[in-house]
């Protein structure tokens, strides 16, 4: 008899398996939502909102019109900067769907010692979680302005590229 319970281990990897592949698939949707609203957002404002100005009115290629970061002087179109926001916030999660998925692949730390996988677990998820926050703040801000009608105070946060 062995030492080791071989069953009882693949049992563990299934398992982790099975886990991997549900977090990866929940990506697969989340990104794909995200694009479908970003999609709308960019339908509404180069499609519908062009086709509704005259000749001599701005060019919907104006920064006016901006809805992935508003600033300044805006204008929303439609809802296009609450839908880009909102894409944006389900991108986000995506991120960390994605993060989770690949950190339970079973046998991702083979060969290495457990320290080191930890410490690289630990790296890894601490990157998802500072770029899924970036698409947070990017997120509402938009959303938020889109809201209101006006760009919102996120607009000088120093994460994304304002004087803070």
């Amino acid at each position: 008899m062995s030492a080791i319970d071989v069953s009882g281990q693949r049992q563990r990897t299934v398992r982790r398996q099975r886990a991997s592949i549900f977090w990866l698939l929940a990506t697969v949707v989340l990104f794909l939502a995200s694009t479908v609203l970003a999609f709308i957002a960019a339908f509404q404002r180069w499609f519908v909102f062009s086709g509704s100005q005259s000749p001599g009115d701005l060019s919907v290629e104006d920064h006016l019109f901006d809805y992935s970061f508003p600033y300044g002087e805006w204008q929303n179109v439609e809802t296009a900067a609450q839908l880009f926001g909102a894409g944006t916030l389900v991108q986000a999660l995506g991120v960390l769907t994605m993060a989770v998925g690949v950190l339970t692949v079973p046998g991702t730390a083979t060969g290495r010692n457990v320290i080191g996988a930890a410490a690289l677990a630990t790296a890894e998820g601490l990157l998802a979680i500072a770029v899924a926050a970036f698409f947070v703040l990017n997120g509402a801000h938009a959303l938020i302005s889109g809201a209101a009608g006006t760009p919102s105070e996120l607009q000088n946060a120093i994460a994304l590229g304002g004087s803070g």
